[in-house]
């Protein structure tokens, strides 16, 4: 067998939750992400949540990088120049959190060959070029297009305000919705079929600042609810959205929504608010019989 057969081909291994900030630059995209405890965001060219499967996909794959060939174990200016990396086509630049310790990595496709070498080693290698489409997606595709990121089963509170309503509900140790302050039950199907519609919304058109509130009617917002979410033990975040004006074209309707946490506005399908219970008896389960059979049914 060939020596390259023998060696630790995975040069690049690193604890990518260790990862605290990324810069990636190539030919056709330039963009920064930043780490706030578990999640990714953007901060260059635009200020964005980051979809983090997309961050942590990016980083498992530079993690992963194996040598096809080992091509110099002490690279010199003649090599780099040769394999198109003293001018590289792409850089990442990874922050560590040991002693503020940065990591960058140097990457040049020619033909169907991948040359890469790094901060972190004398050698370079040739490698798959796979993972290339991953470092030329633009910062659109990186954008978390969730209004909002969480779980159905870890929202344990709901407040809805609309026009005609405006109602207080928080989840009891035995998974039953309840009326605050009064303890009366409410319809648990009916909540929690809103709250996944909620979990599912996604966007793919973002408003980004400078705006007025007020163009997009969320001066004043006619609909905001907001979700008690557990994080963890003893730990909970409120997530608010507000909903705005609502347009219509070509037979389809849209809203525009604004989670408070964020300084850019989304525009989402808004069948959700046509499915909303207007009054407070419609959040209320029909007969307490009824109720029964369902809770006997799950």
């Amino acid at each position: 067998k060939k020596l390259i057969d023998f060696r630790k081909k995975d040069i690049f291994s690193l604890a990518t939750d260790e990862v605290k900030e990324i810069k990636v630059e190539g030919p056709q995209t330039k963009w920064e992400a930043e780490k706030k405890d578990d999640e990714w965001w953007l901060t260059s060219p635009l200020q964005s949540l980051a979809e983090a499967s997309q961050i942590s996909n990016i980083l498992y794959s530079l993690s992963s990088l194996k040598a096809k060939e080992f091509l110099s174990e002490e690279k010199n200016e003649e090599e780099l120049r040769r394999y198109g990396l003293a001018n590289p086509q792409y850089k990442i630049k990874l922050q560590l959190p040991q002693k503020e310790q940065e990591l960058t990595v140097y990457l040049t496709k020619q033909d169907d060959t991948l040359y890469a070498t790094s901060t972190a080693t004398s050698k370079i290698i040739s490698a798959e070029d796979t993972i290339i489409s991953d470092f030329d997606k633009k910062i659109e595709e990186l954008r978390e297009k969730e209004i909002a990121v969480f779980y159905t089963w870890e929202v344990k509170g709901l407040k809805l305000k609309t026009k005609e309503l405006d109602i207080s509900l928080q989840k009891n140790d035995a998974n039953d919705w309840l009326f605050e302050p009064s303890g009366e039950k409410a319809d648990n199907e009916k909540i929690e079929n809103f709250i996944r519609q909620v979990e599912s919304l996604e966007t793919d058109s973002f408003i980004d600042p400078p705006f007025e509130l007020k163009e997009y009617g969320l001066e004043q917002p006619q609909t905001e609810f907001t979700l008690l979410v557990e994080e963890g033990e003893n730990k909970t975040k409120e997530i608010t959205i507000q909903v705005g004006q609502i347009q219509e074209k070509d037979g389809e309707k849209t809203a525009y929504l604004r989670n408070t946490r964020l300084n850019y506005l989304f525009q989402v399908k808004a069948d959700f608010l046509e499915k909303l219970p207007p009054k407070k008896e419609d959040w209320q389960p029909k007969s307490s019989s009824a109720s029964g059979e369902k809770e006997g049914e799950k």
